[in-house]
């Protein structure tokens, strides 16, 4: 729909917003929308210029979960991959380089996801089908090395849920145990 020349969008339920540092994304009805600050692509194309309306990224048609962080974002679709833009100086998209596109891009070897969590200083995790947590990025998963594809994390077990904050991650295992792991500045 369009009000006053702008796009607009409801959203239900099941539908989500991300907020990143000066950009923000949504989640409506399996399409993708960002806006705000561009510069590296966090709106999902490649102009460089920033949007002050809500534009919708291309070609995600299916997505049922959205996650923003710094200068980059990640959606994950209903067939369990993941696409992610934006920024990418230390391999947060996953594609196994640190070169800028500023378009979408399929994170290749990841499948069977089911949820994601991206992290606001470059550094993302997958927790696929099964339980198995794949991250990528800054060096936040077991190996404290970035890696710009995704890698298993070892010696975590089945994993039910993942947060990634700045510089952490933290899983929560299926007995309700909980592991962290990563920057300790503050204990």
């Amino acid at each position: 729909a369009v009000d006053a020349g702008r796009p607009t969008f409801a959203l239900t339920e099941r539908q989500t917003v991300a907020a990143g540092a000066m950009f923000s994304c949504a989640l409506a009805q399996g399409q993708v929308f960002c806006w705000g600050k561009n510069d590296v692509g966090q709106c999902g194309d490649a102009s460089g210029a920033d949007h002050p309306v809500p534009m919708r990224v291309m070609p995600i048609a299916d997505a049922i979960e959205i996650s923003a962080g710094q200068n980059h974002a990640c959606a994950l679709t209903s067939v369990g991959q993941v696409w992610c833009w934006g920024g990418n100086e230390l391999g947060q998209l996953g594609r196994g380089t640190q070169a800028l596109t500023g378009a979408p891009t399929l994170v290749p070897g990841l499948s069977g996801v089911q949820s994601i969590a991206v992290g606001s200083q470059g550094h993302n995790c997958a927790l696929r089908t099964g339980g198995q947590l794949w991250c990528w990025g800054r060096g936040l998963g077991n190996t404290g090395t970035g890696s710009a594809s995704p890698f298993p994390v070892t010696g975590l077990g089945a994993v039910t849920a993942v947060s990634v904050g700045d510089h952490q991650v933290c899983a929560v295992l299926p007995q309700g145990a909980l592991w962290c792991w990563g920057g300790n500045y503050a204990g």
